[in-house]
């Protein structure tokens, strides 16, 4: 059973800008590059954790720099008690592709473990997920993918500059 929670005001702001110098510094970036943003999450006014998204660039692959988009998640030690929330999601994003590429879920709630890997395939115009030791494949028809970690970073680009105070109003599905 899905249990609905009405996260309100969950508020951060960037703590750095897009990097200088940088391969994609010179032109609109599709994600913000260096940016670091702290969450406090409060549930019925009462503040139950943090949240912390990070993103950079590495340009390693010199024939398609990748972003690495991280969130984590963890509740505060009153509320490990009620419902203990341990979560790290990491998200790869390809420059060259304009299309996440990778997506791995890690997180513990309330005791249990959950691990999830999205890889894309285009070549095969597929996404396999891996879970539990099982794989599934999803066929894919677009050119550009984007799991909810660039999604998110792309969204506030659009809607917000680096540094700007960003409010959400989120509701979870716990």
């Amino acid at each position: 059973m899905a249990l609905a929670v009405i996260l309100g005001m969950v508020a951060g702001t960037a703590q750095a800008g897009e990097g200088e110098g940088s391969f994609v510094a010179e032109s609109k970036a599709p994600i913000p590059i260096d940016d670091l943003m702290r969450y406090n999450v409060y549930f019925a006014g009462i503040h139950c954790g943090t949240m912390t998204l990070q993103s950079f660039l590495d340009e390693t692959k010199v024939d398609d720099p990748t972003y690495k988009i991280v969130m984590t998640a963890r509740t505060s030690k009153f509320f490990d008690s009620i419902y203990k929330v341990r979560t790290r999601i990491e998200s790869t994003y390809s420059l060259k592709r304009m299309s996440s590429i990778r997506y791995h879920e890690h997180s513990e709630e309330k005791k249990k473990v959950k691990d999830k890997l999205y890889v894309v395939d285009f070549g095969g115009s597929q996404v396999r997920r891996i879970e539990g030791g099982e794989e599934e494949i999803i066929p894919i028809t677009s050119r550009h993918v984007h799991d909810p970690l660039s999604f998110l970073y792309r969204v506030r680009l659009l809607l917000s500059e680096p540094g700007d105070h960003v409010t959400l109003d989120m509701i979870c599905l716990l």
